[in-house]
């Protein structure tokens, strides 16, 4: 269980009240803070997560399904974002925590690779291309700012205790 100040989340007003009912009843009310029990109450994994089935949506009704290797590369790359939260996170550590982000910060560098040679190659198209580069691209700086909340972080984990 980790102790998450809202402050990390460089969103909008508007996409913080957003927030799933579950995850604004977990709110601290005396000090502002989540507490967030499950990987799957972290918005970077649910938007992993969410980029991943569009990844396969994609794949599902385009060039891209056909070209089985760059496919696989894609889906193996993109699943592995969500995975590695969710690894880091079991492991109840702050450090293992932060190692695991910066992997899955790296497979989503890999993911947004993949997306590029899947335009080069023409399997999508400039208006798919535009919408997962920006959404790799979003989630890689939410990722960046989570890392860097959790590094400052007094907070070290159940390992600790």
């Amino acid at each position: 269980m980790f102790l998450v100040s809202s402050s990390w989340f460089s969103g909008s007003r508007t996409e913080r009240s957003e927030l799933s009912a579950a995850k604004q009843e977990t709110i601290n009310n005396h000090c502002g803070n989540m507490t967030i029990k499950r990987f799957e109450d972290l918005e970077i994994w649910q938007q992993a997560r969410e980029l991943c089935k569009k990844i396969r949506g994609i794949a599902e009704t385009t060039a891209l399904g056909k070209d089985f290797s760059l496919k696989d590369q894609i889906f193996r790359s993109s699943g592995s974002v969500m995975d590695n939260i969710a690894e880091g996170f079991e492991r109840d550590g702050k450090k293992e925590f932060l190692q695991f982000l910066y992997i899955a910060k790296a497979s989503l560098g890999e993911t947004r690779s993949q997306v590029h040679r899947s335009l080069d190659v023409k399997h999508i198209n400039e208006e798919v291309y535009n919408d997962l580069l920006n959404d790799c691209l979003n989630l890689s700086v939410k990722i960046a700012h989570f890392i860097s909340y959790l590094s400052r972080s007094e907070f070290e984990g159940t390992k600790k205790k």
